[in-house]
């Protein structure tokens, strides 16, 4: 089962911000930890991609413009737990603002 969503590219790099800070942290002490650091380490690499790529692309400041992510469900899930997770150790109120749509566009496709 596939999830689809479209998201700005402001949106796509806070998120990205958010799943590369995964890297640098220890390994979760439980298995349901160790499992959605695991999915959201995937998702990292793939949204890094497309990240990356709107960077080389230079429309970084084309807000309107919405780009498709496909997602498996349990990414999906993962990135999901992750963000909800994560949203506290942001410092920057916009980047919170748009991890929070994140979350509610994820919450509604997961449901």
């Amino acid at each position: 089962m596939k999830i689809e969503i479209k998201i700005n590219s402001d949106t796509l790099i806070a998120c990205n911000e958010v799943l590369q800070q995964l890297y640098a942290s220890g390994v979760p002490p439980t298995e349901g930890g160790k499992l959605v650091k695991s999915l959201a380490l995937d998702v990292a690499d793939k949204l890094d991609a497309k990240a990356k790529t709107l960077i080389k692309k230079a429309t970084l400041f084309d807000n309107k413009k919405k780009h498709k992510v496909t997602l498996k469900y349990h990414e999906a899930w993962g990135l999901y737990r992750t963000l909800c997770l994560q949203v506290e150790q942001i410092k920057n109120i916009y980047k919170i603002t748009l991890i929070n749509a994140m979350i509610g566009v994820l919450n509604q496709k997961l449901s």
